[in-house]
């Protein structure tokens, strides 16, 4: 008995092997330019988003910062004066908690 050796109907010389390595070389690269490419736009759009971030914070610290003034007793008590309003001279008697509008009542002794 006698093994028959396998032999391939077709064969490749050495042009079209070369033939086949460079398109799937020009293959490889392009698809690598592509991703590097895709990579390129989203590092830029990364960056701006990065820059737009730093000066909302930047806005949100100064905001708070102004808030922080404006919220001060001191100048709540000044602009209260400047509308007309008049510091508590009477003793507090009672204050409701636990309705929905808190009502304070005033003793004048």
């Amino acid at each position: 008995m006698r093994i028959k050796r396998y032999k391939p109907r077709t064969k490749l010389n050495s042009k079209s092997l070369c033939a086949m390595t460079f398109a799937v070389f020009l293959l490889t690269l392009m698809v690598r330019m592509y991703i590097s490419s895709k990579l390129t736009a989203s590092t830029v759009e990364m960056s701006e988003l990065i820059d737009k971030k730093i000066t909302l914070e930047q806005e949100i610290a100064k905001l708070n910062y102004e808030n922080s003034g404006l919220s001060s007793i001191s100048v709540l008590e000044d602009r209260a004066v400047a509308l007309g309003f008049s510091s508590i001279q009477d003793n507090l008697l009672s204050l409701e908690i636990d309705s929905s509008t808190t009502i304070a009542a005033i003793s004048s002794r």
